[in-house]
């Protein structure tokens, strides 16, 4: 063999002698090294990481990116598993994991380049996730693959290693560190799917305003499918209820770059209304620039209606849907106040129903809430636009009628609502028929603020009965002074019972026959701390209407067995009490109550009888009836007081035994100089005897009248003729001369 080919073979241009082979040695030399150098270079300005692993896995060439990457230094690396060395299961498990996991693995087994996503440690612990590429050295390749290999070997070479034979698997892997893209992927994944699953309506539109993006939730919310809203504008979910200004407001503050908030009431795609809160935020690009819209809206709609369901529950009557006393009050307020900056009257007009109550105590509650809606219904439809009409309670109506200039103007508005409360209510299919009392003052001349008006025009109201009802009256300093005195009374009666105040005196009552006493009638007498003594007539209305009657009226059957207890009646004779009793007293239980007092003070039932209106029984409730019932078990006897007055029907006699009728003073001053009105006496009595009841005639003051009412059959006599009312010490010493009939019958 020729000396030049021994080493080298056929190497064109080189001189085959032994100069000639030094020659060629370092010309290939020079090559190769100006090679590695420039592959050095390459690698070493690459931005990836790079690195080369022989067949058992190990560094044998690692560029400065990937060192960079991973902390370690060149010498570090060189030699050691990459496997062991720094791959890394998981972001949270840095261990090297199974090997079949390993990428050079991968490529070995599948014998083609292979791009994963895989999980480094850096030498302080951190794990980072990668890209990895990775290429084997072997088998067919390119002529740029297989130079890239030769200069890798070259590489290799230079570095004093031995070169691998030619089929050796070395592989190159090149890496980039993905840590921050992924947590950003993961940050939109999160957003991604954080707008798709809210239950908060998210729409992206364009700087124009057209639709771009909705989430499930609009969709859900307004009906429209995402096709149907895409390239559009929200403009098409208003409702047209919204006011331009808010628009407006919305669209000069999101032009501007700032956020903005509210509320749009808008229409979905099925036409119905909802209620929802927006925040619109602008997005801009790097230079600044608004490029697109984001609106996050909540559906706030139940909430809405919960609000109003409680304002409409704070501010309107639950019965009539008026409006109520603190929103009259705020009205009125607004209404005085425009009166007085232009030089208008407002006219507050305090409305009662009349003989209401009797509707109440005879047909019962649910007639009585019939006839109000009704009430409520006729008087709104008679006013005009700008007047309020509300209620404050019972039948206590009010008026707010604003921009008046002379009180007749009041008086035409009285005029209708008095006209329209004259005709028929028809109630369970019967006409009822009631009329109105209406207390009328003008602000800001009778009033300087909306509770001094209302006082004054209740006051004024209270005035229009005692004048007969069915009518108006404006206030006055009188009605002022009657108003106050009316105050001062109802102030009063709330503390009467602890203060010691009530008293009771006696009115006895004679047998027509023989003259003896055969009972008394307990009447409540008041002294107020500073008026004196005032009226049973005014004080006892006013019980009535403020439910302090109640307290009273226990107070009055306490004192009453109490005192009839320590009373003596001479001669075995027996002697009777009776106590008038309200209609509203029957809601406390009033035979349990009255069996009470008689056990705990010894006292025989028949000792007591309980008076009532003739109205308790017109058209009874059936607890009143159950309560009436145990009193007759008990013993206690039941009359009727004011007979005739007022009601003509009198069907409930025969439907529930009555023991005494007390015929009404009216018809005994009557019957002097009518003889109708005498006959009429003598028709009831002779009625009462019938149905085994005695008689019993109010009001009697003159010896005539006493001999008319004996010759009509009447059985017992009270008035002023026979006996003033008197303390219980007078009624003992009458007793002690008069002496008592016998208790059955009386």
């Amino acid at each position: 063999m020729d000396a030049g080919r021994s080493c080298f073979g056929d190497w064109p241009g080189v001189d085959r002698g032994s100069g000639g082979v030094a020659l060629v040695l370092r010309q290939t030399w020079i090559r190769a090294e100006r090679e590695r150098r420039r592959l050095v270079t390459v690698t070493d300005t690459m931005g990836e990481g790079l690195y080369v692993v022989d067949r058992a896995g190990r560094v044998v060439m690692v560029n400065v990116a990937a060192c960079r990457l991973l902390g370690f230094t060149e010498a570090e690396v060189l030699g050691q598993s990459a496997h062991e060395m720094f791959h890394a299961c998981g972001d949270g498990d840095p261990s090297p994991g199974p090997l079949e996991d390993c990428p050079v693995h991968r490529v070995q087994e599948v014998g083609a380049p292979c791009a994963v996503s895989a999980w480094f440690r850096r030498k302080d612990g951190v794990v980072l996730a990668v890209e990895i590429t990775c290429s084997l050295m072997t088998g067919p390749m390119s002529a740029t693959a297989r130079s890239w290999r030769e200069g890798v070997i070259g590489l290799l070479l230079g570095e004093g290693r031995s070169r691998p034979r030619d089929g050796d698997p070395v592989a190159v892997v090149t890496f980039v560190d993905v840590t921050e893209q992924r947590r950003h992927e993961a940050s939109l994944l999160k957003l991604s799917r954080a707008v798709e699953q809210s239950s908060a309506s998210v729409v992206i539109t364009d700087a124009q305003g057209q639709i771009e993006y909705v989430n499930p939730a609009f969709c859900q919310i307004t009906g429209y499918t995402p096709e149907e809203v895409l390239g559009r504008t929200p403009a098409m979910l208003k409702s047209g209820r919204v006011p331009a200004e808010i628009y407006r407001d919305m669209w000069q503050t999101i032009a501007s770059g700032r956020e903005w908030r509210g509320e749009f009431h808008n229409r979905r795609k099925d036409g119905t209304l909802y209620w929802e809160r927006a925040t619109i935020s602008p997005i801009k690009n790097e230079e600044g620039k608004i490029t697109h819209f984001v609106a996050v809206k909540d559906d706030i709609t139940q909430k809405k209606e919960i609000e109003e369901e409680l304002f409409h529950r704070a501010n309107y009557d639950p019965l009539t849907g008026l409006p109520n006393r603190q929103l009259l009050l705020d009205r009125l307020n607004t209404a005085l106040a425009v009166a007085r900056r232009e030089s208008h009257r407002v006219a507050v007009m305090f409305m009662d129903l009349d003989r209401f109550k009797q509707v109440n105590d005879t047909l019962g509650h649910n007639a009585g809430d019939v006839l109000l809606k009704q009430a409520a219904s006729r008087l709104s439809a008679v006013l005009r636009p700008q007047d309020t009409l509300g209620r404050l309670g019972g039948d206590e109506f009010l008026v707010v009628a604003p921009g008046l200039h002379k009180p007749s103007e009041a008086t035409v508005v009285a005029g209708r609502l008095l006209e329209v409360a004259r005709q028929p209510f028809t109630v369970d299919g019967r006409d009822i028929y009631v009329s109105a009392s209406i207390g009328i003052c003008l602000g800001p001349g009778d009033g300087t603020s909306p509770q001094i008006l209302m006082r004054n025009a209740d006051a004024a109201m209270y005035l229009a009965k005692e004048n007969g009802r069915d009518g108006f009256h404006f206030f006055t300093p009188e009605v002022e002074s009657a108003s106050r005195r009316r105050m001062m009374i109802e102030t009063g009666l709330r503390s009467a019972v602890r203060d010691g105040s009530l008293s009771l005196l006696y009115q006895p009552i004679f047998a027509a026959r023989d003259g003896r006493m055969t009972k008394a009638e307990a009447l409540l007498r008041w002294s107020h701390p500073q008026l004196g003594p005032v009226s049973p007539a005014e004080f006892i209305d006013v019980a009535e209407e403020t439910g302090q009657i109640l307290a009273l009226g226990s107070w009055v059957l306490e004192e009453a067995c109490r005192n009839l207890a320590n009373l003596e009646v001479s001669g075995g004779g027996a002697f009777r009490i009776a106590v008038n009793i309200s209609s509203k007293q029957f809601g406390q239980d009033l035979s349990t109550q009255i069996q009470g007092l008689l056990e705990r003070h010894a006292l025989d039932p028949r000792r007591l009888e309980i008076e009532i209106t003739e109205r308790v029984l017109l058209h009874p409730s059936t607890e009143v009836l159950g309560q009436l019932e145990a009193l007759r078990a008990l013993g206690v006897s039941i009359a009727i007081d004011d007979f005739g007055t007022g009601y003509s029907a009198l069907s409930y006699l025969m439907a529930f035994r009555i023991d005494t009728l007390k015929i009404d003073r009216s018809f005994v001053v009557a019957m002097e100089k009518d003889v109708r009105s005498q006959a009429l006496v003598g028709a009831i009595t002779g009625m009462a005897h019938d149905l085994d009841a005695r008689v019993v005639a109010e009001g009697v003051e003159t010896a005539e009248q006493a001999a008319l009412l004996s010759s009509l059959g009447v059985d017992a006599l009270q008035g002023y003729l026979l006996g003033r009312p008197m303390p219980l010490d007078s009624l003992q010493s009458l007793l002690f001369r008069t002496g008592a009939v016998a208790l059955a019958p009386l």
